[in-house]
């Protein structure tokens, strides 16, 4: 615990900060510009994130009444700063629990929470007693990934959103890997080989496409209905389109702008995926 410069001493007397000498001005404004605050600090475990849901105060005055806040920042300076909410007239002798609920305070891994308690209207020849900031939330650690690379690694890994939405990079691509919370590890392997065994099996073309007509071959054909997308570098999904017992096709980009695309068939038996560029 630690002071503001506003605050004239702090000891820890029956189990309790006492502080003396200070509150004297009339509002919260005033508190904050005269630097009469108590200052609690809490910092997750390494590793973790947390979430404060709830900041208890134990409070109690020696005489008459006082009001005070309840200010938090995970700034150390408090440049900037949130308001939990304020007590305001108490008047007990003794330490009596206040709450401030449903914060829903985010802390993040490495970062700290400073939470001060800004007091006013409190006449000098009494004191402020404190004993403890009570803080109630969820905390979840954060799941590490190793990385193992192929023999065949090439570098330049592109974005692979999901099997839905496929932005591949030719070279590169994730064939394996699982990733859950809680857990320490997961492992994802990457390597230059054809993620898809129908790579060879059809082509696109012309690529780039300068006539606003890009021409799909399959090489043996496919005797079921399948599926073709089309998505934008984004991820979203500009044609679906089903089709069935087919060798070739051709589809009309015309009006869509230049870039790079990517396209996806795939059946139940059959699947290929690959980039093109549209001029």
């Amino acid at each position: 615990m630690t002071n503001g410069s506003g605050i004239a001493t702090v000891s820890f007397t029956g189990g309790a900060y006492v502080s003396t000498r200070a509150y004297n001005g009339t509002s919260l404004a005033t508190a904050i510009s005269n630097y009469d605050y108590l200052q609690f600090t809490i910092l997750p475990t390494s590793g973790n994130n947390l979430v404060v849901n709830t900041i208890s105060l134990y409070m109690g005055v020696s005489g008459g009444s006082m009001s005070a806040s309840l200010l938090y920042s995970t700034d150390a300076s408090f440049a900037s700063y949130q308001t939990a909410g304020s007590v305001t007239g108490f008047s007990n002798t003794t330490v009596a629990q206040s709450s401030f609920t449903s914060l829903g305070i985010n802390v993040n891994n490495g970062q700290t929470l400073y939470v001060r308690i800004y007091g006013w209207n409190l006449g000098s020849t009494y004191y402020f007693r404190t004993k403890a900031v009570v803080i109630s939330g969820t905390t979840w650690s954060i799941p590490k990934i190793t990385l193992t690379m192929g023999t065949n690694f090439i570098s330049g890994l592109n974005t692979y959103n999901n099997t839905d939405n496929p932005i591949l990079n030719d070279s590169v691509h994730i064939l394996s890997g699982e990733l859950t919370e809680q857990h320490q590890t997961s492992t994802l392997r990457l390597s230059n080989e054809k993620a898809h065994p129908n790579s060879d099996k059809a082509r696109i073309f012309p690529n780039p496409v300068t006539n606003g007509i890009l021409n799909v071959e399959l090489e043996n054909g496919i005797s079921e209905q399948f599926n073709l997308a089309i998505f934008d570098m984004s991820g979203k999904t500009l044609i679906k389109r089903d089709y069935s017992h087919l060798n070739s096709l051709s589809l009309d980009l015309s009006a869509y702008p230049t870039g790079i695309y990517a396209l996806q068939i795939q059946s139940s038996n059959f699947i290929f995926s690959d980039k093109f560029i549209l001029k």
